[in-house]
Order: C-alpha cells, then sequence, then structure tokens
C-alpha cells in the first residue's frame, strides 16, 4: 500500500521534470508554495548534475546551504552580469563551431558547464538595479537563448505581467510563452492568513492551455542542498589532463591535501619551482594556462577548475583566491 501511495504521489508530481531543464516561471500570490517550489526545483537542478546559483535579496546563505547564494544587491548584479557575459561567449564560440546543437549540448556537459539559475523576488530587481540594458538583455537571452547554453533560469514573482521581468518593455510576449507555473493559495478561514491549496496550474512552453496539478509534499522548507564540495569527476578529470597534453604541461597528479600557501622563499629560482594549485605546476606554467583559458573562463571558474575547490568562504578557496592574485599579479 505504502509503495503504491509513493507511486501516485510521484505521478502526479511527475509535471516537476519540465522545470529541471526548462527557463520557467513560477508565480502566485503570498503563501501560495512558489517559493517552496523553487527550492524543490533548486534541489532536483542539482541532483540532475546543475551547478546551481540563487539570488535571493530576501534570504541569507543560511537558507541555501549546498548551492552558491548570492544575496546582496552588488552581488545579484554581479552574477547576472556574469551570466549575460557567459551565455554570450557560449553563443559566440558555438556559433563559429563545426558541432551541432546536440554535441554542442553534450560538450557543456561534459565540460561541467551546465548551469542553473534561481531568481527569487525578481519583480524588486529594477527597484535596486539601475542598468535598465543589463536587466533587459539578461531577460532576452534567458527567454531566448538559455536552453540550448544549458543555463536555464527558474524565475520566482507575485505575476506574470511585465513586471515579472524587470518591467522591461517588449518581454512580456515572450513572457506570456514560456513555462509558467501558477501556484495557488487561499486564505486560512481561522488566522485569515494565506496559504497554499497544495495545487498549481501549469502552462507548457509555447502553449496557451492551463492544466491543473498537484504540488510535491513537503512537511518542511529545504534548506540544506547537501554539500557544494564534491569530488572532482572522472569527466571533469580526463578534460584537464586533455588540456594539460595540449598545452604540454605536465600531466595533473592527485590533489594535495597539505594546505596550497607554502611559505615563500628568498631564493628565487627555489621560488619558480614552487607548486601552484592542487595539480601542481610551477608559477609560470600556470600563469600561462591561465592566460589560455581566460579566452573560455571567467575568473572564478578558472579558479575552480586549477584549484578544484567551489568559491565561497572556505579556508580553501580564499587560499586559491589569493594564490591565483599572487600568479597573475595584475597580468589578467
Amino acid at each position: 500500500m505504502n509503495n503504491r501511495r509513493i507511486a501516485s504521489q510521484e505521478n502526479k508530481t511527475a509535471w516537476v521534470q519540465n522545470l529541471i531543464k526548462q527557463t520557467a516561471l513560477i508565480w502566485g500570490n503570498q503563501g501560495g508554495g512558489k517559493s517552496w517550489l523553487a527550492r524543490y526545483v533548486a534541489l532536483k537542478k542539482k541532483e540532475a548534475g546543475y551547478k546551481v546559483i540563487v539570488l535571493d535579496p530576501d534570504s541569507n546563505r543560511a537558507e541555501w546551504k549546498g548551492l552558491e547564494s548570492y544575496h546582496s544587491w552588488s552581488d545579484i548584479e554581479a552574477q547576472i552580469r556574469a551570466y549575460v557575459e557567459e551565455i554570450e561567449s557560449r553563443l559566440f564560440t558555438f556559433n563559429n563551431s563545426n558541432l551541432s546543437e546536440d554535441q554542442w549540448r553534450q560538450k557543456l556537459w561534459a565540460d561541467g558547464k551546465a548551469t542553473a539559475l534561481i531568481c527569487e523576488e525578481v519583480t524588486t530587481y529594477s527597484d535596486f538595479i539601475k542598468d535598465e540594458e543589463l536587466l533587459s538583455k539578461f531577460g532576452k537571452l534567458a527567454l531566448t537563448k538559455s536552453r540550448k547554453q544549458e543555463m536555464p533560469i527558474t524565475v520566482v514573482a507575485h505575476n506574470n505581467t511585465q513586471t515579472c521581468l524587470f518591467g522591461i518593455k517588449g518581454l512580456h510576449n515572450l513572457v506570456s510563452k514560456m513555462l509558467q507555473v501558477e501556484c495557488l493559495a487561499e486564505v486560512d478561514p481561522v488566522t485569515l492568513q494565506p496559504k497554499s491549496t497544495g495545487k498549481a496550474k501549469v502552462k507548457l512552453d509555447s502553449s496557451n492551455e492551463w492544466i491543473d496539478v498537484n504540488l510535491p509534499i513537503m512537511t518542511t522548507k529545504i534548506t540544506d542542498f547537501g554539500t557544494n564540495n564534491r569530488p572532482v569527476t572522472p569527466q571533469e578529470r580526463e578534460s584537464l589532463e586533455e588540456l594539460y597534453r595540449r598545452l604540454e604541461f605536465p600531466e595533473p597528479s592527485e590533489p594535495q591535501t597539505e594546505p596550497l600557501n607554502q611559505p615563500q622563499s628568498n631564493d628565487s629560482e627555489e621560488n619558480e619551482q614552487r607548486f601552484y594549485t592542487p595539480l601542481k605546476l610551477t608559477r609560470d606554467q600556470c600563469l600561462m594556462l591561465i592566460k589560455q583559458l581566460r579566452t573560455e573562463l571567467n575568473q572564478t571558474e578558472i579558479i575552480e577548475k586549477l584549484w578544484q575547490c567551489k568559491k565561497g568562504g572556505s579556508a580553501a578557496w580564499k587560499e586559491a583566491y589569493a594564490q591565483f592574485k599572487e600568479v597573475t599579479d595584475g597580468q589578467i
């Protein structure tokens, strides 16, 4: 009986799979469950292999443990700008390649570049981010180019009008065609507070039909999405090794367990042989590789690749960032 009940629940919420790889809008009145659904989707995206980045001005990192999250307006604007630059770079590279669309998307996954954004409280973005051109480009790229570049965005807002995407003119027609979920709320007759009905309506991409669905059952809000310090996968390591062979560098050894920063020596020759990054490079080798990678990756991605750690407040990231700055010394 329990197995049948679980299977029945899974069948009723199978529609959520549509939200994992597509750019989508989750909207509804307060209390409808849209933020809880967004967290469920974030978890499913991470389980599917995406690097999940959260932009949430009304929260903090404790609410998104295990994911890369940003909460100040300056950080959110910087991430939006980085998204625009990255997707434009991918479009340029793809358009000048000989790869088919399927081959390109497979390459993005193999290179660990599948990235998903969760954008909470989007209706407030234009109040605090004054670069209208940036917001417009961000919205248009998200709605038209994100899927094929494996950079889907989940937008969480209070409505599905023009204001759900920063109030930018010219986006409403694109919004009306996108995948949408309206989470339905009701007023508790005792407390008079809004609460979720456990129900929603879904409009699939480029469809005008709204379908009644059940929201996933959650007894508590998801705040822990698992550790972000996952080991490097064999596919990622193979990709690094191929890169090293192409650039005629020593093949990477197993990551060091000792701290990345070693005591400085006054001997310049000894200093030149000092190992940088867990992949063991001299300073000059590391600088040369960074310059090669700079045409394809941004600063954060380079540090994450070469030092094999995730951006955040950990000691490993701080050491990696310090070494990157020391190696490049203003040259990048």
